[in-house]
């Protein structure tokens, strides 16, 4: 894959350098907070080590966390464990499905399937 570079690490930005990462792009993270490129860092140095796992049960925690969510370590390992093969099973839908989703589809789909993850958990 080809080097990106992003600039700017709001929303759209941080989401782009993260999908981009973990689909196994180096990404060059640029913005005016350290902060946010040291966070992007992090991720990518999960990334190159394989383990996303433990990049995205980091990611998760962070989050509820943020969100002052109440939830048990095993809660939050399930939840990490459903959102990984959600978004596995998407990937391989696009790579293998004669019908595959356009990009934007597969988006969609995958945000509802997580949507309705954590409505199961009542944090949506």
């Amino acid at each position: 894959m080809k080097e990106i570079a992003v600039f700017g690490l709001g929303t759209l930005g941080k989401s782009l350098a993260i999908s981009y990462s973990n689909m196994g792009g180096k990404v060059i993270a640029i913005d005016k907070s350290q902060e946010k490129v040291d966070e992007i860092e992090e991720y990518e140095e999960f990334m190159a080590n394989g383990d996303f796992y433990k990049r995205n049960q980091m990611l998760l925690t962070k989050v509820l966390q943020e969100k002052e969510y109440n939830l048990t370590d095993k809660e939050i390992s399930e939840l990490n464990e459903m959102s990984i093969l959600i978004f596995r099973g998407m990937l391989e839908t696009m790579r293998i499905d004669k019908n595959k989703p356009t990009l934007a589809q597969a988006v969609h789909r995958t945000v509802r399937y997580l949507e309705n993850t954590l409505r199961v958990y009542h944090l949506v």
